[in-house]
């Protein structure tokens, strides 16, 4: 039976009670998905505000349900600069969105060497205007950017260049962690393109693609043990 990296995610890290963050990143997701097919992201940011977050409020705790109108004109501003940012990008059609996969991987455990299928979805292609190179975007609207260690430790980004290496027939050119709240592990905030263009500049943190042999071990290491522990029940 082939394991799904979206179950995984789902029962590891997504709580009873909705909490506020998730909300918000998945309506932020779904307005950039929007805009970068032809949509009005805010018009769509405002629909699914009402659906994710509004229908809930009733669920949340008073300290979330405080923070709720705050959160609605910070997600306003990430996505009315990240269009300001990326117009050309997308009027140029050379960003695809929600870039589905389905891929198979092998990890080598202690107990043997296994495989299973991995499902997921890249946020952002961006292409080169030969469409020869390629790059990964993943947006992220958590509090703050990883810190070394934990990108050492990371493999949604390896499993990613694996996937999208399958699909197109060569690597990435590279991969971006692209932070839409503008704020690094230490909390300074940085713009790709001018940051005095910008009041909340986004923080972009560039991600050098691995080898094969690099993935690899990242899978063993990191991503085989996290699901054998989701196979047994914890």
């Amino acid at each position: 039976a082939g394991c799904s990296a979206q179950a995984w995610f789902k029962k590891r890290h997504v709580p009873t009670k909705p909490a506020l963050s998730l909300l918000r990143g998945s309506a932020v997701h779904t307005a950039l998905e929007s805009y970068t097919n032809g949509g009005d992201p805010i018009a769509v940011f405002n629909q699914e505000w009402e659906i994710e977050v509004l229908s809930v409020v009733a669920e949340m705790s008073p300290k979330d349900q405080a923070k709720i109108k705050s959160a609605y004109t910070e997600s306003l501003t990430m996505i009315e600069e990240f269009r300001l940012e990326n117009a050309d990008l997308v009027e140029s059609g050379r960003a695809q969105s929600e870039v589905e996969f389905s891929v198979i991987i092998t990890m080598n455990t202690e107990q043997g060497s296994f495989k299973r299928r991995v499902f997921g979805k890249i946020d952002w292609v961006v292409w080169s205007e030969d469409r020869k190179k390629y790059e990964i975007h993943d947006f992220k609207t958590s509090a703050q950017a990883p810190n070394d260690d934990e990108l050492d430790r990371d493999t949604q980004f390896a499993i990613y260049q694996y996937a999208a290496t399958e699909m197109f027939g060569f690597p990435p050119r590279t991969l971006y962690w692209y932070h839409l709240k503008g704020k690094n592990i230490s909390g300074k905030a940085w713009s790709k393109s001018n940051p005095k263009t910008l009041e909340h500049p986004q923080f972009v943190l560039k991600i050098e693609p691995k080898s094969p042999e690099a993935i690899q071990q990242l899978i063993d290491t990191y991503y085989a043990p996290a699901i054998i522990k989701w196979e047994s029940g914890f």
